[in-house]
């Protein structure tokens, strides 16, 4: 009996099944397991002796390259490990500063990301559809056809969904946002959008808190963290905030159904304060 091991884990195999999807959608291919030397040009490139030996020897999780090859991005999928193994964040922080030095772009991911499931996206589909979105802005900008400086903006992206009917499918938050709002104007409860807070802690998690009050001695929190990532259009500090307002959102429709009670706000403000000593 061969000597083997599985190419790719249970997680790896969910990845790269919704990578799949999604690229072949918009022209493009997914390969796993790429050495970085194959992906990226390291010769004369100015990175470090250590980062480049490292560039040699480790490989990519998944390389989303062009029909022709053309390598576009890369997604890695980092597991419990990556944050209990200082040997796994020492690479980490390897893999980020190469991709960094030559403007490879690096989305790192959990199983958050694969199972998070919000409107009609989980927030792997949503965030490579994104990027694919926006380089066609940029794409009908250069030609001319968008104004030069015009941003993009991924929550203004409209769409019809149905006769007369405009949705803006790519902003996750805006339905739950609305429904504060709404419940706001009724005095149904105090704020009409949650106040967050967004740092950066130790391994380069960043992590949120939002805060709605319902009354002046209650209120919900809604919390998120993920890795620090370098892909575009959305930052991680970004993705974190539309999380914690998603959560605080969710769980003012379960105290609408009387299916989740408030906290005091002492207890709300004393969670806010323990995010914030997360700040390296």
């Amino acid at each position: 009996m061969p000597h083997t091991k599985k190419l790719l884990n249970g997680s790896e195999a969910k990845t790269r099944a919704i990578l799949n999807q999604i690229v072949a959608l918009n022209g493009a291919e997914i390969f796993p397991k790429q050495r970085i030397a194959d992906v990226l040009e390291i010769n004369q490139s100015g990175l470090s002796k250590e980062d480049y030996s490292y560039a040699l020897k480790a490989h990519f999780d998944f390389v989303v390259a062009e029909s022709d090859f053309e390598p576009l991005f890369a997604v890695e999928f980092d597991g419990p490990h990556h944050r209990e193994n200082s040997r796994a964040a020492i690479n980490d922080e390897k893999k980020d500063r190469i991709c960094r030095h030559l403007n490879f772009p690096l989305l790192r991911i959990n199983s958050m990301f694969l199972t998070k499931e919000v409107r009609q996206f989980n927030l792997l589909s949503w965030l490579i559809d994104l990027w694919f979105t926006e380089r066609e802005f940029d794409r009908l900008q250069e030609a001319g056809q968008i104004p030069y400086d015009e941003p993009f903006m991924y929550f203004n992206i409209m769409a019809m969904a149905g006769e007369r009917k405009v949705s803006w499918p790519y902003d996750l938050s805006r339905p739950l946002r609305v429904l504060m709002h709404e419940a706001c104007s009724k005095n149904l409860i105090k704020d009409c959008c949650p106040s967050v807070v967004v740092v950066e802690g130790a391994n380069k998690i960043v992590s949120a808190i939002a805060m709605l009050r319902i009354d002046d001695e209650k209120a919900l929190v809604g919390r998120s963290e993920c890795r620090l990532y370098q892909f575009s259009p959305i930052s991680s500090w970004e993705l974190c905030e539309e999380l914690a307002i998603i959560e605080v959102g969710e769980k003012v429709k379960a105290y609408f159904e009387k299916r989740l009670p408030p906290i005091g706000i002492e207890e709300a403000q004393q969670e806010i304060l323990l995010v914030r000593k997360l700040s390296k």
